[in-house]
C-alpha cells in the first residue's frame, strides 16, 4: 500500500475528481518494441459518460521520421461501447522514440516515449509436477524458473507473462495441390494463467476480510499483472519460480484441406517486459482499484498518469526478452 502512495508523486496523473472540459479525448494502448503492428484505443470522456471515438486520423513517428499515417478505425470485439481501436505498421526497437498524433472531431492529442531498454532472459529450467485441485483431483503443472539478468545502472520495472505458441504447417502435401511441403497455414497464440504463489517477489500473502481471503485475483497483493522492480536484484540475476498448468491448447482457426496433413508445432514463450515508471504505476493503481482492498473506506481515490498531451490517457512502450521453450508437435489430421 505505501509503495501504491509512493509512486503517486511528482508525476503528471489523471485526476477523476476534477472538474474540466465536457469534452476529452482519450488514447490509450499498449506498444512493445520488435512488433510490427500495433493497436491504440480512442474515447471521449465527458461527465456523463464515455462514448467511443469512430472517426480519427492517426499518425506514428519513429525518430522524427513518420511511419504509420492511417484513419482505419474498426470496433473491438469487447467493449466497443468505450472505445474504437485503430491499428498501425511501425517497426521501432529499444531506444527509439516513438511519437503518436490523433486528431478526431477538430482535437488533437499526442503521446511521446523512449522504448526501454530489454532485460536478458539467459536460462529458463523446467520441471512437472502434479497439484491437487478444487475438486480433489491432480493437475499437471510445468514449474518454470525464469533466470533475468537486470539492466544495470537504472531502476527498472518489469512483468513477466508465459504464452502458448502454436504454429500449424501442412505436410504430406498432394503434388498439385498449390500447397508446399511444410508451409505455414496459421500462427495461434494465447496466453496461459500464471501460478505465482511459488515466487515472494511476485505474491505476498495476506489474509484480508472476514473470511482470512488470501488468494484470488481480487486480493491485490495476489499481483495478477505480474508486475515487480529491481529493488530486490539490482544490476544482478534474479530466478523467477512461476507455475503454468499443461495440457492446454490453441484452436486453430485456419481453413482444412484434403490436400495436405495438418501439423501444430508447439512451444512456451517466456516474456519479461521492460516498462517505464508510468506503465508500471498505472497497472498497480488499476489492480489495486479492481482489488477487495479499494473497497476499504479509509484510503482515498488514487490517480493514474497519463504520457497523452491534449487529452488524457496513457500509451505504453515497452521492450520484452523472450525465451522459447519447444513442447513438441501434434498432428491435428
Amino acid at each position: 500500500m505505501i509503495s501504491v502512495l509512493m509512486l503517486a508523486s511528482c508525476e503528471t496523473y489523471i485526476d477523476l475528481t476534477k472538474t474540466g472540459p465536457d469534452k476529452i479525448l482519450v488514447l490509450n494502448g499498449n506498444i512493445v518494441a520488435g512488433d510490427t503492428l500495433h493497436t491504440v484505443y480512442l474515447s471521449w470522456s465527458r461527465f456523463s459518460g464515455t462514448a467511443p471515438v469512430k472517426s480519427a486520423h492517426l499518425e506514428c513517428y519513429v525518430n522524427g521520421v513518420l511511419q504509420a499515417s492511417t484513419s482505419d478505425m474498426f470496433e473491438p470485439n469487447r467493449f466497443s461501447y468505450d472505445a474504437y481501436g485503430i491499428k498501425f505498421k511501425a517497426p521501432f526497437e529499444a531506444g527509439d522514440e516513438v511519437r503518436i498524433c490523433v486528431t478526431a472531431d477538430g482535437e488533437r492529442v499526442e503521446a511521446v516515449g523512449v522504448a526501454p531498454k530489454a532485460p536478458e532472459i539467459s536460462a529458463v529450467d523446467t520441471s512437472f509436477f502434479k497439484k491437487t485441485n478444487d475438486k480433489g483431483g491432480k493437475d499437471k503443472y510445468c514449474m518454470s524458473k525464469i533466470h533475468l539478468k537486470d539492466i544495470p545502472g537504472e531502476r527498472n520495472y518489469y512483468r513477466v507473462l508465459i504464452a502458448l505458441d502454436s504454429e500449424y504447417k501442412a505436410t504430406n502435401v498432394t503434388p498439385g495441390a498449390g500447397y508446399e511441403e511444410g508451409q505455414r497455414l496459421s500462427y495461434e497464440t494465447s496466453d496461459c494463467k500464471i501460478d505465482n504463489t511459488y515466487e515472494s517477489l511476485l505474491y505476498r500473502s495476506m489474509k484480508i476480510g472476514d473470511d482470512g481471503e488470501e488468494t484470488g485475483e481480487y486480493n491485490y497483493y495476489s499481483n495478477r499483472y505480474n508486475i515487480f522492480t529491481d529493488s530486490a536484484f539490482e544490476d544482478a540475476e534474479y530466478t523467477l519460480k512461476l507455475a503454468v498448468r499443461t495440457g492446454f491448447h490453441n484452436v486453430y482457426s485456419g481453413n482444412y484441406s484434403s490436400d495436405y496433413d495438418l501439423k501444430e508445432y508447439m512451444k512456451l514463450r517466456f516474456r519479461v517486459l521492460s516498462l517505464s515508471k508510468d506503465t508500471y504505476t498505472y497497472m498497480n493503481d488499476y489492480a489495486f482499484d479492481e482489488s477487495s482492498q479499494s473497497q476499504w473506506t479509509f484510503i482515498d481515490p488514487i490517480p493514474y498518469p497519463s504520457n497523452v498531451t491534449g487529452g488524457i490517457g496513457l500509451v505504453s512502450i515497452m521492450s520484452p526478452a523472450d525465451y522459447y521453450i519447444y513442447l513438441g508437435t501434434n498432428n491435428l489430421y
